[in-house]
């Protein structure tokens, strides 16, 4: 449902990065509301809801992660043939347009392709947000500026930020695992914090 209001939404010629981005914010605060008002009325699947949205990858199979993957690969590969589309979409609609881009189809076409993305990852192991946070963040602050090299960078650096996270969160409370998002939450928020105050003193 969010993803077809947010594709309906994005269809919108005159619709700018930033109201698309308040409109995200608003869908993911409406769904929070729904999810607490779930957990509040005390049915014990909540736990369940809990878990998952902690996330994790214990019920992670080799299959699903293999899907996963071949997705995600095919998703880079992808963004890296349309490259030429993020260089263009920064120097707002009035140059799309003059450079010949059906605008509305590129954006209902991003919008779609992320969020399916996004829904297959937090299928198998949950929302964990904080990695698509740090990733990019990290690609950036190595100067990667270019849009092929930075979805390149950013690709790789969310999959070792993931290896790493699910390392950690087993092994840092052996024999009990940590969920997977609260771990990278706990050791991301920090640094980034950190990263980003640097930053604006610099």
């Amino acid at each position: 449902m969010t993803l077809i209001i947010l594709s309906a939404y994005a269809m919108r010629a005159d619709m700018a990065p930033a109201r698309l981005l308040l409109a995200g914010l608003a869908v993911g605060a409406f769904a929070t509301a729904l999810l607490a008002a779930i957990m509040a009325s005390g049915d014990p699947r909540a736990w369940t809801l809990l878990g998952w949205l902690a996330g994790s990858a214990a019920r992670a199979t080799v299959a699903g992660a293999l899907a996963l993957a071949i997705l995600a690969a095919v998703g880079l590969g992808a963004a890296l043939l349309l490259a030429r589309w993020f260089e263009i979409l920064p120097l707002g609609a009035d140059v799309a347009r003059g450079v010949g881009m059906q605008l509305g189809r590129v954006r209902l076409g991003l919008v779609l392709a992320a969020g399916l993305a996004t829904g297959a990852a937090s299928v198998l192991v949950g929302p964990v947000s904080f990695i698509g946070l740090m990733a990019p963040h990290i690609a950036r602050s190595l100067g990667l500026l270019r849009p092929a090299p930075f979805l390149a960078a950013s690709w790789c650096l969310g999959a070792l930020l993931m290896s790493l996270a699910a390392f950690g969160a087993r092994t840092a409370s052996y024999p009990y695992d940590l969920p997977l998002g609260l771990f990278a939450t706990l050791i991301g928020a920090p640094w980034l914090f950190m990263a980003l105050l640097g930053r604006r003193h610099a």
